[in-house]
């Protein structure tokens, strides 16, 4: 769900996300004129005759929206493990404050407060502006992983073995 650990520079983020908006145009005008051709027309229409197509339209760009954003993420050089999880739980602290204190909300309409505003914002504006991290650096067990490889192939026998014969050893040993 979260990329496979691949990664997504800006520009290819940003063209995605644009295609999706259309994806999801076009499955929204589809499902609307679905409904309305195969609706009986002695009944009025009603929302929950879109119930089903609408449920899995969103669902699919969930997850589309999901793992582009973790794909991005990951190329920043952020776990996408953390970040998206804060992310949700802060925009959701954001509307139970702003349902519990009324006060707070930017209008009476909208439940969300300026501090939800501006973290979701910022964290679009992150998504398509932020540089991409280093491709070289890596983080977690596979940095492990990388360091212990190292460690195995500078440490071993046949490589300090052909250093000393190519006369780049430092260490003194006697064969």
């Amino acid at each position: 769900m979260f990329g496979f650990n691949a990664r997504l520079r800006r520009l290819i983020y940003v063209l995605a996300s644009l295609v999706l908006v259309g994806v999801m145009a076009a499955l929204c005008y589809g499902i609307s004129s679905y409904v309305f051709r195969h609706t009986n027309r002695v009944v009025e229409f009603s929302f929950e005759q879109a119930t089903a197509p609408a449920l899995a339209a969103a669902a699919f760009f969930m997850w589309v929206i999901f793992t582009l954003q973790s794909m991005r993420i990951r190329d920043i050089g952020w776990d996408p493990v953390c970040v998206i999880p804060l992310w949700a739980t802060v925009l959701i602290i954001d509307h139970v404050v702003a349902g519990k204190m009324p006060g707070l909300a930017i209008t009476e309409q909208h439940q969300t407060t300026v501090i939800g505003v501006v973290v979701n914002v910022g964290l679009v504006l992150v998504l398509g502006l932020w540089p991409s991290g280093e491709q070289g650096v890596t983080t977690g067990a596979s940095a492990d992983f990388h360091d212990d490889a190292n460690r195995i192939v500078s440490g071993s026998a046949p490589a300090s073995r052909l250093a000393h014969v190519m006369g780049q050893a430092s260490s003194h040993r006697k064969y």
